[in-house]
């Protein structure tokens, strides 16, 4: 049995997904905090900290994503689900949810 590509094997636990929330997440996140913290008298280093720890948490979240997965039955390591029954359109309709 050959070893999957790197490309399908991202695709299969959905890291690309994982990727893509966290950056809308990342985005909408420095945008809140660009526009309200100046309201609040919040210094500017503050979001320049909120865009750093953003920045840092992008590898940790594709981590997260690599070695976790959504399945119907709630978060589980990787090596825990039966690869023989693939789940990853499933999980992939409810991340998407």
């Amino acid at each position: 049995m050959s070893r999957p590509s790197l490309l399908v094997e991202l695709q299969r636990r959905n890291v690309h997904r994982a990727a893509m929330f966290y950056a809308a997440a990342a985005w909408l996140l420095v945008q809140v905090a660009t526009q309200v913290f100046p309201f609040f008298g919040i210094p500017d280093e503050t979001v320049r900290i909120v865009v750093i720890a953003v920045v840092i948490g992008f590898p940790f979240a594709l981590l997260f994503s690599w070695f976790y997965e959504w399945t119907p039955q709630g978060i589980k390591l990787e090596s825990e689900i039966d690869r023989s029954v693939s789940v990853t359109r499933q999980t992939g309709k409810t991340i998407d949810r």
